[in-house]
């Protein structure tokens, strides 16, 4: 009571107090109900995307992550991609029974059978098999754009050398003159970090 009074003299500063509960026993500090949560967010190390983590629980006073979780449950598409993974033990088949289709990380969603797309961030570590074909092949191959014909078209680039997944490459990007049968360069890029699939 004497803390409202306070207040109500010194109109020009704020005044913010804990839930404070009077009683026979004097006052007690209270802690509200509703608390507000902080969402982390974890990186995948993937470009441009964000994995959505479907039918998993997060538990914080576990520790334990949600997608884990997810895998040791029956929920057979943990990342939200729709390609289910294959993992008999929990009950879950896959595409067509078969592992070789089927979802070969399902704590990522943009890691699954038929991935198109190029990622310049490894899974993990020097994983770059978006596909799951076995292995991370990079966008840009060596070649040269004098070798390919007009007919076979010319917007294809070329990387200058053969450069792994994740490390700087110079790409030549190849046009059509108009004139004789194969495309000519028509300029260069470097870029920090070849992309995989």
């Amino acid at each position: 009571m004497r803390a409202l009074a306070l207040c109500g003299l010194v109109l020009a500063s704020a005044c913010t107090f804990p839930d404070v509960e009077i009683g026979s026993g004097g006052a007690s500090t209270s802690t509200s109900s509703s608390t507000s949560t902080k969402s982390s967010a974890s990186s995948t190390g993937v470009v441009g995307s964000s994995t959505a983590t479907t039918g998993a629980t997060s538990s914080s006073s576990t520790g334990i992550d949600p997608c884990q979780m997810c895998l040791l449950s029956s929920q057979c598409d943990c990342d939200g991609d729709t390609v289910p993974r294959y993992d008999p033990t929990h009950g879950c088949m896959g595409v067509m029974n078969d592992q070789k289709k089927s979802d070969c990380n399902d704590c990522e969603s943009n890691v699954h059978p038929g991935q198109t797309g190029y990622f310049t961030a490894a899974i993990q570590g020097n994983d770059y098999d978006y596909d799951c074909n076995g292995t991370g092949e990079p966008k840009y191959l060596q070649g040269s754009c004098t070798t390919t014909s007009i007919a076979s078209g010319c917007s294809k680039d070329f990387a200058q050398a053969t450069v792994g997944c994740g490390m700087s490459v110079v790409v030549d990007h190849c046009a059509n003159p108009g004139l004789g049968l194969n495309c000519v360069t028509s300029g260069s890029d470097s870029i920090p970090m070849m992309p995989c699939h």
